[in-house]
């Protein structure tokens, strides 16, 4: 069963580009709608005081206008659509991250129960061995035959309990690559402990007073309180 495909994405354009490309439009349409007003308020002009006789300055003034709009909208009509290129191009990206993401994790997984595997057979060995060795002392001292049952026994149930544990852990291998299910391998960096705050020092002070000096050390007490 293949579990872990080969496959890579189609060349596109990148986000970048995309996003670059639009805001050079963006440009472009605030250009074209300083055009348009002024064209817009060229004709106004005309129409409102300008010579009618004249055909022709109308004319222009109407082409002008249509022109200028039909540049505003076409504008328009360019950014919308890299606008939803730049949303199809950000949703297959966090797709394809997702992807290798899981299939590292699966790959990882994989990795773990296969070293596991291969250290089974010597560590149950070993326990045995070592519970075989305690056991012919015959208790000799207080708790030795004790702790060669123990051994025997923790042999026995870890190479059933690892059986069946390792067989679920492969049977998530597959999930995991086609990102059905996840898993966190490994621990997070330890959270820097806070810095203790500094202790506080008892400060000596004098000051005069009719009576005669006074003298003060706060929170001199303090510990003796607590």
């Amino acid at each position: 069963m293949k579990i872990f495909s080969k496959r890579t994405n189609p060349q596109i354009q990148t986000i970048e580009q995309l996003i670059e490309r639009q805001t050079r439009l963006t440009f472009m349409r605030s250009e074209a709608q300083v055009a348009l007003d002024a064209a817009l308020a060229d004709r106004q002009g005309h129409l409102v005081g300008g010579d009618f006789e004249d055909e022709s300055i109308a004319e222009a003034m109407q082409v002008r206008a249509d022109k200028a709009q039909a540049a505003l909208v076409g504008l328009d009509d360019a950014i919308a659509a890299l606008t939803i290129q730049i949303g199809n191009a950000q949703e297959a990206q966090t797709a394809e991250l997702r992807r290798i993401k899981a299939e590292s994790d699966a790959k990882e997984l994989a990795a773990v129960v296969s070293k596991v595997e291969k250290l089974l057979p010597a560590w149950i060995a070993t326990a045995r061995e070592m519970s075989g060795l305690l056991d012919s002392l015959n208790n000799f001292r207080y708790q030795v035959g004790g702790v060669a049952n123990y051994l025997g026994s923790v042999a026995v149930e870890t190479e059933a309990g690892l059986k069946v544990i390792l067989d679920d852990l492969i049977g998530a291998v597959g999930p995991i690559a086609r990102g059905e299910q996840t898993i966190r391998i490994g621990k997070p960096a330890p959270s820097p402990a806070p810095s203790p705050a500094p202790a506080r020092k008892d400060i000596f002070e004098y000051s005069a007073h009719p009576r005669g000096p006074t003298y003060r050390v706060p929170d001199a007490f303090s510990k003796e309180k607590r």
